[in-house]
């Protein structure tokens, strides 16, 4: 299966006990010109949901949420993996 976004890349993480898992389609969004249009911090299948503080190392505020990073690109997780 391809993707609309040619930069669109998966990613496979879990913790060092491999107690969770998060599995990210990083810039797979395809058709948002920018934050409004893209994956929200509420949105199914967003890269963090608002509850985290962090996402993927980086704080999750409106710069992280406006990113290309973060408004083009889904993941599934297990709980405790949404902050990866």
């Amino acid at each position: 299966a391809g993707s609309a976004n040619e930069s669109c890349s998966l990613v496979y993480q879990t913790d060092y006990e491999g107690s969770y898992y998060k599995y990210t389609a990083e810039k797979c969004h395809g058709g948002a010109s920018d934050a409004s249009e893209g994956i929200q911090p509420e949105t199914v299948l967003a890269r963090c949901p608002s509850s985290c503080t962090n996402c993927d190392g980086s704080p999750l505020n409106t710069t992280y949420v406006d990113s290309v990073d973060f408004y083009e690109t889904y993941a599934i997780y297990s709980d405790g993996g949404q902050c990866l």
